[in-house]
């Protein structure tokens, strides 16, 4: 049929046979676990002899379950110590010695083929690096702290998904190796070094 076709008139009440559709969500930022549904978007109707439009049924849904798919992490909360001297630190753009250390997934569900991590912070934009963060609580001068993963990919502070890994169902639960190291980036004063860096892991 085409648009105008009249496909029924007379009187009396008319049955339809049910609507089959289907939903496809789509994710536009963190999911949070939970129920919800969402206002009609469709209707049936039809037009009557006055020209008056008439609804008789309308498109909703309801009832969808979103669940999310975590692991544990088991050391949530670490102190990491940086140590470097002032001949490691001799001119800007000079690093110190690499302090290693992880962060340990466990109790992974089933199905996760990528984790991504994403490391949130103050960036050392006073210096103008942006790809370490700032020492915020210190008292040092011209330094800022660079984190990297075992395998060597800098994390830049505040980049989504900054880095990521391909896993298993077997291998996702494990030790996440992690790298953190001074790195001059402005006139030199020694002292203390201390800022607070939050990691968010993301699974796909």
């Amino acid at each position: 049929h085409s648009v105008g076709d009249v496909l029924f008139s007379g009187k009396g009440q008319f049955s339809f046979a049910p609507i089959n559709y289907t939903v496809t969500l789509v994710k536009t930022g963190p999911v949070e676990p939970g129920k919800f549904s969402f206002q009609a978007f469709g209707g049936l109707g039809y037009t009557s002899r006055d020209g008056s439009m008439r609804v008789i049924g309308r498109l909703d849904h309801s009832g969808i379950t979103a669940t999310s798919r975590t692991c544990t992490v088991n050391n949530a909360s670490q102190s990491v110590r940086i140590n470097a001297n002032e001949q490691e630190l001799d001119r800007v753009g000079e690093y110190g010695k690499k302090t290693d250390f992880s962060i340990s997934l466990s109790n992974c569900p089933a199905g996760i083929t990528k984790v991504t991590a994403q490391m949130n912070g103050v960036a050392d934009v006073g210096n103008g690096d942006v790809s370490v963060f700032a020492n915020t609580n210190g008292t040092a001068r011209g330094v800022g702290i660079e984190i990297g993963t075992a395998e060597g990919t800098v994390v830049t502070p505040n980049a989504l998904a900054a880095v990521s890994w391909n896993v298993t169902d077997s291998t996702i639960a494990r030790n996440y190796g992690f790298y953190a190291r001074l790195k001059r980036t402005g006139v030199l004063k020694t002292g203390s070094v201390n800022s607070t860096v939050q990691v968010l892991f993301n699974y796909e």
